[in-house]
């Protein structure tokens, strides 16, 4: 999870387009160094400590132009205030990435966004915008990949919840597959607890 290597990541993304300014090494140095302590944070399950480093490196990035690390953090801080349950200030972070996202045309960033508000969505019961959302994020994520099986699994989540359960099962087994292909064992186990818990909620309801 932790970013680490920032040297090799300078290397391996390529400048983005004009309007992204190059990062410098001693800015990449310490922009990733903070997204590895919200990580650590993270883990520990403390979202405020992590939130609040999140909101740095927004500060920094938006004053450095850096669009791509910007797009990134307003990503995790999406993530930080889902776990939080401040559902009402996650479009503010999720527009921005998406924002973002398209004016240097970087698809993951967009799936990425598209999946955050389609979270956003299902929280507030707007189930037709979650599932749209959800379908615009897979138009970006790239084939096989964890992005995508977590896609999968949010359809899971949105149908199952909506009584949906076909749909539910056949993108919990979607989800299932790609983390097979991947051998991503732990992604795996979470989704088919997932599943596990819907057809046990299917059974119950038969009772």
């Amino acid at each position: 999870k932790a970013y680490g290597l920032i040297f090799i990541f300078l290397f391996i993304f390529p400048v983005l387009c004009f309007s992204q300014s190059r990062i410098s090494v001693s800015d990449s140095i310490e922009i990733y160094s903070l997204f590895d302590q919200a990580d650590i944070y993270s883990d520990e399950s403390q979202f405020d400590s992590a939130l609040a480093i999140t909101l740095k490196i927004i500060e920094i990035t938006e004053q450095k132009h850096y669009l791509h690390e910007k797009a990134q953090a307003h990503i995790q801080c999406a993530d930080y205030l889902y776990q939080l349950g401040e559902f009402n200030k996650l479009p503010e972070h999720d527009s921005a990435a998406l924002l973002i996202g398209l004016k240097i045309q970087n698809n993951i960033i967009i799936a990425r966004a598209h999946n955050k508000l389609g979270l956003y969505f299902v929280e507030v019961y707007e189930d037709a915008k979650a599932e749209s959302s959800f379908y615009k994020a897979l138009e970006f994520a790239p084939e096989k990949s964890v992005l995508r099986a977590e896609i999968y699994n949010n359809f899971g989540y949105l149908y199952g919840l909506i009584g949906q359960n076909d749909k539910a099962i056949e993108n919990y087994m979607l989800a299932m597959r790609i983390y097979d292909d991947l051998n991503n064992s732990s992604e795996r186990a979470q989704t088919y607890s997932n599943l596990a818990a819907l057809m046990n909620s299917i059974g119950d309801n038969k009772k």
